[in-house]
């Protein structure tokens, strides 16, 4: 097969997602936040960086009101940040190497080597974004776990 850009990637799998009907997003990201939940990383973590979803990306709504130190990302990754325990990122597609694409602006390759090394990076993705392989440039920086309704992806350099 031969191996597609990051921005056919993107765009095939930005269709995807939106092409997601309402009963699929919820009813996945119920499973895909239940994992989450039932991390013990997740639940002795106390300062988290969440993210609000957009584009029918997985909910994280219902993590909004936990009794947890929660946040969200800044206007600029270089920004002072909080000492998180974990960030939950994220992303429009990942390969089991933990290589991510976002949209293409770098906000979290900037802001992951400002963090801790005991910050857990976590996305949460649907199946279907799980790809074969992203084509990964030096900047860009891995999630130590993925998180889909079906699986949990523990990419090589974290296990």
């Amino acid at each position: 097969m031969m191996t597609q850009t990051k921005s056919q990637i993107r765009k095939t799998t930005l269709t995807q997602r939106k092409n997601l009907d309402q009963t699929k997003v919820a009813q996945f990201s119920k499973r895909i936040l239940d994992r989450l939940t039932n991390l013990p990383e997740f639940k002795e973590a106390r300062t988290l960086l969440l993210y609000d979803p957009m584009d029918n990306e997985p909910d994280t709504t219902p993590l909004f009101n936990l009794q947890k130190n929660i946040h969200f990302p800044t206007q600029s990754p270089t920004d002072p940040q909080p000492n998180y325990d974990l960030i939950v990122t994220p992303g429009i597609a990942f390969d089991t190497n933990g290589n991510r694409i976002g949209y293409g602006k770098g906000y979290f390759d900037r802001l992951f080597p400002n963090l801790s090394t005991d910050c857990i990076k976590i996305a949460l993705a649907y199946d279907f974004q799980i790809v074969e392989n992203i084509p990964a440039e030096r900047h860009d920086q891995k999630v130590d776990l993925i998180l889909t309704e079906k699986r949990k992806i523990i990419p090589p350099h974290k296990l």
